[in-house]
Protein backbone atom coordinates (compact mmCIF):
# COMPACT_ATOMS: atom_id res chain seq x y z
CA UNK A 1 0.00 0.00 0.00
CA UNK A 2 2.83 2.41 0.85
CA UNK A 3 4.37 1.92 -2.59
CA UNK A 4 1.05 2.70 -4.29
CA UNK A 5 0.60 5.84 -2.20
CA UNK A 6 4.23 6.95 -2.68
CA UNK A 7 3.90 6.61 -6.47
CA UNK A 8 0.66 8.62 -6.40
CA UNK A 9 2.44 11.52 -4.67
CA UNK A 10 5.40 11.47 -7.08
CA UNK A 11 5.54 14.76 -8.99
CA UNK A 12 2.62 16.29 -7.11
CA UNK A 13 2.44 19.43 -4.96
CA UNK A 14 0.32 20.21 -1.93
CA UNK A 15 -2.96 21.68 -3.13
CA UNK A 16 -2.91 24.13 -0.22
CA UNK A 17 0.65 25.51 0.01
CA UNK A 18 2.27 24.31 -3.23
CA UNK A 19 5.10 22.39 -1.54
CA UNK A 20 6.47 19.53 -3.63
CA UNK A 21 6.39 16.06 -2.14
CA UNK A 22 9.78 14.46 -1.76
CA UNK A 23 10.47 11.20 -0.04
CA UNK A 24 7.54 10.35 2.21
CA UNK A 25 8.18 10.15 5.95
CA UNK A 26 5.71 7.46 7.00
CA UNK A 27 6.74 7.47 10.65
CA UNK A 28 6.86 11.20 11.27
CA UNK A 29 4.76 13.34 9.00
CA UNK A 30 2.99 11.50 6.18
CA UNK A 31 0.96 13.46 3.63
CA UNK A 32 -2.82 13.31 3.53
CA UNK A 33 -5.71 13.55 1.11
CA UNK A 34 -8.20 16.38 0.67
CA UNK A 35 -11.64 15.14 -0.35
CA UNK A 36 -14.38 16.95 -2.22
CA UNK A 37 -15.94 17.70 1.17
CA UNK A 38 -12.82 19.80 2.02
CA UNK A 39 -11.90 17.41 4.84
CA UNK A 40 -8.40 16.01 4.91
CA UNK A 41 -7.76 12.44 5.96
CA UNK A 42 -4.65 10.47 6.79
CA UNK A 43 -3.76 7.49 4.64
CA UNK A 44 -4.19 5.07 7.53
CA UNK A 45 -7.87 6.11 7.66
CA UNK A 46 -8.48 4.90 4.10
CA UNK A 47 -9.50 1.24 3.78
CA UNK A 48 -7.12 -0.67 1.50
CA UNK A 49 -9.96 -1.83 -0.74
CA UNK A 50 -10.98 1.80 -1.42
CA UNK A 51 -7.50 3.29 -1.98
CA UNK A 52 -7.82 3.78 -5.75
CA UNK A 53 -11.33 5.21 -5.48
CA UNK A 54 -10.25 7.67 -2.77
CA UNK A 55 -7.09 8.72 -4.66
CA UNK A 56 -9.10 9.45 -7.79
CA UNK A 57 -11.51 11.71 -5.88
CA UNK A 58 -8.90 13.50 -3.72
CA UNK A 59 -6.12 16.05 -3.89
CA UNK A 60 -2.69 15.77 -2.21
CA UNK A 61 -2.07 17.68 1.03
CA UNK A 62 1.20 17.96 2.97
CA UNK A 63 1.34 17.04 6.65
CA UNK A 64 1.54 20.68 7.82
CA UNK A 65 -1.52 21.72 5.82
CA UNK A 66 -3.41 18.59 6.90
CA UNK A 67 -2.70 19.52 10.52
CA UNK A 68 -3.90 23.10 9.97
CA UNK A 69 -7.04 22.04 8.07
CA UNK A 70 -7.91 19.55 10.80
CA UNK A 71 -7.37 22.15 13.54
CA UNK A 72 -9.66 24.66 11.81
CA UNK A 73 -12.34 22.01 11.31
CA UNK A 74 -12.19 20.47 14.79
CA UNK A 75 -11.33 23.52 16.93
CA UNK A 76 -12.32 26.73 15.10
CA UNK A 77 -12.51 28.57 18.43
CA UNK A 78 -8.73 28.18 18.80
CA UNK A 79 -7.82 29.47 15.33
CA UNK A 80 -7.15 33.07 14.38
CA UNK A 81 -7.75 33.86 10.72
CA UNK A 82 -5.27 36.63 9.92
CA UNK A 83 -6.59 36.86 6.35
CA UNK A 84 -10.07 37.81 7.46
CA UNK A 85 -11.26 41.28 6.47
CA UNK A 86 -11.82 43.41 9.56
CA UNK A 87 -14.83 45.68 9.94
Amino acid sequence: MRNIVARWFTGKKCVNCGQSFGEISWAGSPPALLGADKKSVEWRQVPADRIFEVMEASLPVCFACHTAITMVREHPELVIDRHRVRD
